[in-house]
Parts: C-alpha cells; sequence; structure tokens
C-alpha cells in the first residue's frame, strides 16, 4: 500500500516519486503507515469507550414530563477519524430488490413542548387551604418511628343525639371505632370506603355520596379524599390558628374535634335521587344526616312546610296514623321528635299540664293530613318509599339542604340584604355587626342568622361572583378581618329574568348588583367551596349543552321526538348498592 508525501505538489509528482523512491525510502514510508494506523485504532478504541461510559448514564426508566416518556439519550461523540469503506447490504450485493416497508418516527417531547390536548392534567394534592396547612405542618422524628402503630379513630354518623338513645348503643347514632394498622398514613377516602362497607354501601356510591368531616365547636371542614385524618388531628392547633383567628385562646385550647361520616356536599340532587332509587342503606345514611341538620336549625322553611315534614317524619317513625292512639294531647307531646324545638312551638297549640286546651290547629291538621298520606305511602310501598318523600319534602322546603358552613359576621342585622335603603341607615346609625352561618350547597349560597335562625339571603350560585380580601398576621392582630365580597343580581332584574324565560314578559330590566361584604375568619375556605361548586356547575352545563346538541344532531333519525328533562344528567348510569 502507497502513501502520498503529504506536499502540495504531490499530484503532480506522484509518478517520478514511486519510479525513483529508494528502498529505505520505501520502509520509512511503510513505518508511517504503521503509525498512523496505531494512531486510528486507539483513537477507535478511545471512543468505544466513551461510548460505554456514556450509555451506563442512560435512564433506564423513562422520566414523565406532562404524561409522555421522555428518555435522555447519550451525547454522541465526534472525532476527526477518517471515514471507513462502508460496506454493502447483502440484499445489493446479491441484487435482490425487496420492499421497503415505512416506519414512524418515534414520537419525542422535549421540556420546550406544550402540554397535549389529550393528556389529564392532575391538579396538585395541597392545592386546598386546608392541604396547604397540612403540607406546611412539620413532621417530628417520633411521628415517622411511629408510622406503622395501630390507630384507634371513631367516626359518628350524626350530630344530633336525641336524648333518649344511649351513646352505647351501637346501631343508632353513636357510630364505628376501627382499629386501623399503619393509621397514621390513612386518607379519608379509605376511612370512607371503610363506613360504607360496614353499613353495606358499595365503594363506588360511599366515595360519591358521602365525606369524612372533621368537626368541632369552632371549625368544621369536609375533608378531601387525599387528606389524612390523623394528621388533621395532630395539626388541629395549627388549622384553628389559621381558620378561626377571632376566637378566644382559651376556647381554641378547649376545642376537640370529631369525625363524622356525612353527606358530600358537591353531590347534586338529581344524583342523589339516582342513589336513593337503588340503594336503600344510602337512602338510610343519606337520611340520617339530613335529619341531623333538621334538628341543627339549619334547615330554615316555612311553618306548613314544617308541618307537612313531621307527618312524614311520624309515618317512619311510629307507622300508620290511628285515631284513637295518635290523638292531639299525643300529638302535641312528641312534636319535638320529629322538629327543632323552635319549629314545634310554633305548631304546637296551647298546653296545660300535659292537656290540650284545643283540638288540632291549622298547622296540627296539616301535620295529621301529611301522616295520613305518609300512611297509605307506608303501606302500598313500605318505609324506604316514604323516607324518599321525606328527602324529597325536605330539599324542596329549605335551600340549605346539603349544605357546608362558614362563621361569619355582616353589617345588616334583623333586614333584608336587598332592602339597600334601610342597609345605609343601618351603617349611619352605627348598629353592631351581626353573626351568620354562610351556608353553600351544590346549587345555592345562603345566610342565616345565627341566634334567630331565620333565613336572610338565599342566591344562586351561578348568579353570584366573589372576591376574597386576606389580611397578613400582622394586620390581622391590629384588629383587620378577612373579608369576601359577595355579588349578586337584584331582585327585580331575577323577577324580570324569570318572566322573559317563561314568555312573560317582552325584554329585560337592567341589572343591578347587590355586594354584601362577609368578615370571615373562614374567608379562604368559604372562598375555595364556591370556586369548587362553581366549577362542578360549569361541567354539569357544558354536559348538559353538548348532549342537547348531539339529541338535536341525531334527531331527524327518529320518528318519536326526543324529550329533555331539566336537571337529568346522563353521564350517571344507574348506581349499583
Amino acid at each position: 500500500m502507497e502513501i502520498a508525501p503529504l506536499s502540495a505538489n504531490s499530484e503532480l509528482r506522484k509518478g517520478a516519486y514511486n519510479s525513483t523512491m529508494s528502498f529505505e525510502q520505501k520502509h520509512t514510508t511503510t513505518k508511517e503507515h504503521e503509525c498512523l494506523l496505531e494512531k486510528k485504532a486507539e483513537i477507535a478504541q478511545d471512543q468505544s469507550e466513551d461510548g460505554e461510559s456514556s450509555e451506563a448514564f442512560v435512564l433506564k426508566r423513562p422520566v414523565s414530563i406532562g404524561g409522555a416518556a421522555v428518555v435522555i439519550e447519550p451525547s454522541s461523540i465526534t472525532a476527526d477519524v477518517p471515514p471507513t469503506t462502508t460496506r454493502k447490504k447483502l440484499s445489493d450485493a446479491r441484487q435482490v430488490k425487496l420492499p421497503t416497508i415505512a416506519m414512524s418516527e418515534k414520537p419525542t417531547v422535549s421540556f420546550a413542548d406544550p402540554p397535549s390536548a389529550s393528556l389529564k392534567k392532575t391538579p396538585p394534592l395541597s392545592i386546598s387551604p386546608i392541604g396547604y396547612t397540612l403540607h406546611h405542618i412539620p413532621q417530628s422524628a417520633d411521628y415517622r418511628k411511629k408510622k406503622n402503630d395501630v390507630i384507634s379513630m371513631r367516626i359518628y354518623v350524626s350530630q344530633f343525639v336525641r336524648m333518649d338513645t344511649p351513646e352505647e348503643d351501637e346501631n343508632n347514632y353513636a357510630g364505628i371505632q376501627f382499629n386501623i394498622p399503619g393509621g397514621r398514613a390513612a386518607t379519608a377516602e379509605y376511612i370512607v370506603e371503610l363506613m360504607g362497607a360496614e353499613y353495606g354501601i358499595s365503594s363506588a356510591i360511599a366515595k360519591e355520596a358521602f365525606s369524612l368531616w372533621m368537626i368541632s365547636g369552632l371549625l368544621e371542614v369536609q375533608l378531601k379524599p387525599h387528606h389524612k385524618p390523623y394528621e388533621m388531628r395532630r395539626g388541629w392547633a395549627e388549622v384553628l390558628a389559621k381558620f378561626a383567628e377571632s376566637e378566644p385562646e382559651c376556647k381554641k385550647k378547649e376545642d376537640e374535634p370529631v369525625l363524622y361520616f356525612r353527606r358530600n356536599v358537591q353531590l347534586s340532587e338529581t344524583r342523589e335521587q339516582q342513589i336513593v332509587t337503588f340503594c336503600s342503606r344510602a337512602l338510610e345514611m343519606l337520611l340520617i344526616d339530613a335529619r341531623s341538620s333538621l334538628f341543627l336549625d339549619r334547615c330554615p322553611m316555612t311553618a306548613e312546610r314544617s308541618a307537612e315534614l313531621a307527618g312524614l317524619g311520624f309515618a317512619m317513625d311510629d307507622g300508620g296514623f290511628d285515631q284513637k292512639v295518635h290523638t292531639v294531647d299525643w300529638l302535641r307531646t312528641h312534636l319535638e321528635d320529629q322538629l327543632p324545638t323552635r319549629m314545634s312551638d310554633v305548631i304546637r297549640g296551647p298546653m296545660l299540664l300535659g292537656k290540650a286546651l284545643s283540638g288540632f290547629n291549622e298547622l296540627e291538621s296539616r301535620v295529621v293530613e301529611s301522616w295520613k298520606k305518609g300512611s297509605a305511602i307506608l303501606k302500598a310501598n313500605g318505609v324506604d318509599e316514604v323516607r324518599r318523600h321525606y328527602l324529597t319534602k325536605l330539599r324542596e322546603s329549605t335551600p340549605c339542604y346539603g349544605a357546608a358552613f362558614f362563621r361569619g359576621l355582616i353589617e345588616r342585622p334583623g333586614i333584608s340584604p336587598l332592602n339597600i335603603k334601610k342597609v345605609f341607615n343601618y351603617l349611619l346609625s352605627g348598629a353592631p355587626d351581626t353573626e351568620v352561618l354562610v351556608g353553600v350547597n351544590s346549587e345555592f349560597i345562603t345566610i342565616i342568622d345565627a341566634s334567630k335562625h331565620d333565613l336572610l339571603l338565599v342566591q344562586k350560585i351561578r348568579d353570584c361572583t366573589w372576591r376574597k380580601l386576606i389580611y397578613s398576621s400582622e394586620e390581622i392582630r391590629k384588629g383587620h378581618q378577612h373579608l369576601l365580597f359577595l355579588s349578586f343580581p337584584d331582585e327585580d332584574y331575577i323577577k324580570s329574568r324569570n318572566e322573559f324565560i317563561t314568555g312573560k314578559a317582552e325584554q329585560l330590566a337592567s341589572m343591578k348588583m347587590n355586594i354584601l361584604h362577609i368578615f370571615s375568619s373562614q374567608t379562604m375556605l368559604l372562598n375555595a367551596m364556591l370556586n369548587s361548586v362553581k366549577s362542578a356547575i360549569k361541567e354539569e352545563d357544558d354536559l348538559v349543552a353538548e348532549e342537547l346538541s348531539f339529541f338535536l344532531a341525531y334527531s331527524h333519525m327518529y320518528y318519536a321526538p326526543i324529550i329533555v328533562l331539566k336537571n337529568t344528567c346522563l353521564r350517571h348510569p344507574p348506581p349499583v348498592c
């Protein structure tokens, strides 16, 4: 093999140079050739060693970015190496023509790629105010050592315990105690599943219809599925410091929370009706929770509605109406078994030494008539059907059904917030603030006078907007308090809109918005609940609009007309209990 010299005129002198080259020169040239070959071999060996070391750093487990797999490839190594002779493929050497197979390129995702629309975004677990607070509570070394210990948790099913029902009776209101191995890490969702299994409710229905609540005299919190009740109880002092700042320190130290198995606030009434139709055990638990709220004076309603509700309650608890047994004296004596004292006093007629001074009054007669209707349902379809009618009656009677409540203050004592002139006069006169309970369920936001239990405000959440104003700890110590600005349309506009929708009015009235200031240490919790409910409402509206457009698009294919029922959601299949 000959190697040309490296001079500039090598091409011109190539022939003469080869003919006149001596043996020694050729021998020297051969040595230079061998040195170049050795150098080439060393470079190739270094390249192979670098390739092996780079391969060791390749991530065998893909890194997940936005749901797609990303593999970190080894960087290519470049070197100034002379090109080698390429070998022909076997098919080319033998002149065999094979069909070309088109291979799709492997999809790659880089850090600069936008998120794919098909990838479902999972929100972080600590986006809620409670989750954020718990996340920032430090864990002690002792806590980490004992994480596998057995923890005892007692879960109650009702906040209301009747005086004639002993707490030791496990079949009534006392709840159930669980001994959970590794209970420090047990989530609220896991405990809900345990409660569902204990009461014969399927896991899917239990997780949809019920939630775990931690309730005390100062704060009520519905836990999210990923929240850990043990951590919540351990950090209860920090939770009170953030969401019960206005309460005295002595009350915070004595405050003791209790776990409850209660209705999920975001369970819609339509979905609840489907569940109670197929699952009798879920019906029973929802009934207990509803009656608990009723006896806590959190279901304000008219006297006529409460009388009808009491009649159905008597049919459930005491069977069919018997005119000989259920006299005026008996009714007035047992009325408080069905209604809170405040409502019973409105219905009950006068009594002296346990004896009625008169016959049935108008409201008591309404109780009896409702009881008779419940007796007919009981005889025809059983007690479960009476329970369903009871829940339906309660849902129709109060806008606070299934609501979560938050403590607060408003500057409109004893008046309707819609009466702007009266509110302005009260503010000028320096009237004191009024303690209220702000209720939020899947449809309404309500405000109840905490002392008089009167309903001050009812508004649909879809019609409202709100903004929160959060102060720092230093500003709180100076006397400031967190504030929620609730904006809602004027009553005249709502009336005009309803008439316009029904065709009774040809045009809408001008919209006027009212703003209500709600002062509360629980403003962040209230704001988070309102945002969550409004998001759920928007999702339901979008779903209904999508289904309606689908039906309208394919309605010409069928001879029968398509009827779209109000508040009907086709997303959920019939529940299995």
